[in-house]
């Protein structure tokens, strides 16, 4: 009896390790190789559609404020690499280009058109051209200015910075411009862990829904409006 009851065990432990072991590698397969393919066939397909959607955006931009249509910026990336990042230009040319978006003074620093396009997301476009070069993903932790060094260090000791980053991410659906470094870090962590295409699939529809309902946006928010759990438990001892 002892004898059945123990190769029961062996039997039951042999095939969760069988079960993590084909998890791991399914995950190692998507994660490396399908998401970049996908991400390829997505960013393509929507920038030919998005194409008359830019063009009339540029016009505009140009119309509103001095300056190019396209903001070029130093991010880091993954491994903490940099890389130059694209945007629709949103501020004025006088603005710090190290600024963090929701840093950024809405008055003195954000056009009039910036503030449509920030808010509609319509700035990011230009990011589709960074998936296809293979600078970041669709899905994925958002690129860091590299002046965020506390954001940056995080991401590494997490393994967060393993993947490429995203257009939007698992922080962007759970709150946007209003999550300090801290939980910025937790929240993509917890994608790294989960990464998968259905998981990437729910991050896309999410993003689409805080987009339309304007969840998390923030244009020139200030300190005591980020949510950073590290610092409101410090504040209660």
């Amino acid at each position: 009896m002892k004898i059945t009851t123990f190769h029961r065990q062996t039997q039951l432990s042999k095939r969760r390790h069988q079960h993590m072991a084909r998890t791991t590698t399914q995950k190692k397969l998507y994660r490396d190789y399908i998401k970049r393919l996908l991400d390829i066939v997505f960013a393509l397909t929507l920038l030919i559609i998005a194409l008359p959607i830019a063009l009339i955006i540029a016009i505009f931009i140009k119309l509103d404020s001095k300056g190019p249509v396209i903001f070029r910026h130093k991010r880091c990336g993954r491994y903490s690499k940099p890389f130059v990042f694209y945007k629709f230009r949103s501020m004025h040319t006088h603005a710090p280009s190290e600024m963090p978006t929701r840093e950024a003074s809405e008055k003195s620093h954000i056009t009039r058109v910036g503030r449509i396009l920030r808010k509609l997301s319509l700035d990011e476009i230009p990011q589709l051209w960074n998936v296809l070069r293979g600078d970041m993903s669709v899905i994925g932790p958002r690129p860091v200015v590299c002046s965020e060094t506390s954001l940056i260090r995080r991401r590494a000791k997490n393994g967060a910075d393993q993947l490429r980053p995203g257009i939007t991410g698992w922080a962007q659906v759970c709150g946007r411009d209003l999550l300090g470094p801290a939980k910025k870090a937790r929240l993509d962590a917890e994608y790294a862990a989960r990464v998968s295409f259905g998981f990437d699939i729910y991050c896309l529809v999410m993003t689409i829904w805080a987009v339309v309902t304007m969840h998390g946006h923030s244009e020139g928010s200030s300190d005591d409006h980020k949510v950073d759990t590290d610092k409101t438990s410090s504040s209660k001892k």
